[in-house]
């Protein structure tokens, strides 16, 4: 059983359905027809009935598309690992494994313990991490859109749904769960205090390519198979929101500047407002 796997752990919203997909089409990769394996944050059994619930739903909708059976087929077989016999991730190693580097790119590793990092590795020595980084307003922005798609009722006005929830996030420290995804310093001082340097990297979403990625996950360089994911549903951040959202940031901006010995190209716009 090959020890050799790629983790893409994140961050939420930062381009790692593109990242599953460049790597998924390379032939050297043997991925499972899932892009989120969701193992290693479903050890508690109240995480693990709510990933199944919803693995159950996205099933349903696979079956009621016609999806191809290979797909249903990973699918159940990865509830059976999720649901069953833990013990030295055993069931997971061997759902995982197969012809090729495996592969697992959950963004929502990207919040686990120091503890699982290791764990991930003991089990995986070969193993490669890979977390992106976005233009920190940009990546906060695509997620409000995405989670206000998804709560809001048809008739609702998604503009000033998609501003309301920008305000409380950064007057009133709100919505938690969507700040905690971006909060690139916290990630990656935990992921660098157990991945060796050497096998973790942080790559610019901006900036990546398909080469950059196989690079970053040990391969030999590749064409992606598909264009970059599409960014959702679109909605205005008036100039004023922008600098608050800027300046709610600054420590991301900073630390990635520290970080990277830089600040991006297409972050520099956000960052001027940010010091301003």
């Amino acid at each position: 059983m090959s020890d050799r796997i790629v983790f893409g752990v994140g961050a939420t919203k930062a381009g790692t359905s593109w990242l599953w997909e460049c790597l998924a089409s390379h032939p050297e990769v043997g991925a499972r027809a899932v892009k989120e394996l969701h193992y290693f944050d479903t050890d508690d059994t109240g995480d693990q009935a709510r990933q199944l619930a919803g693995f159950s739903r996205a099933r349903a909708r696979l079956v009621a598309n016609n999806a191809a059976p290979r797909r249903i087929g990973d699918l159940d077989r990865l509830c059976e690992v999720i649901a069953g016999n833990r013990e030295g991730d055993a069931a997971y190693r061997a759902f995982v494994s197969g012809d090729g580097v495996a592969l697992d790119v959950t963004p929502s590793y990207g919040l686990l313990p120091v503890s699982a990092y290791a764990r991930m590795i003991a089990g995986f020595p070969g193993a490669r991490f890979i977390y992106l980084v976005r233009d920190p307003v940009e990546r906060l922005w695509s997620h409000i859109r995405m989670e206000v798609s998804r709560r809001m009722k048809p008739e609702a006005d998604f503009d000033a749904r998609t501003r309301g929830m920008l305000r409380r996030i950064v007057d009133d420290a709100g919505e938690p769960q969507i700040t905690t995804r971006g909060d690139y310093a916290d990630a990656i001082t935990r992921l660098t205090q157990a991945v060796p340097r050497a096998r973790l990297s942080v790559l610019v979403s901006e900036e990546m390519t398909a080469e950059t990625v196989c690079r970053a996950a040990g391969l030999e360089p590749h064409p992606a198979a598909k264009e970059r994911a599409h960014e959702g549903r679109p909605a205005e951040m008036k100039d004023g929101l922008r600098r608050r959202a800027a300046r709610f940031l600054l420590d991301q901006y900073r630390f990635m500047a520290e970080f990277l010995g830089r600040i991006p190209a297409a972050w520099r716009a956000n960052y001027e407002r940010a010091i301003a």
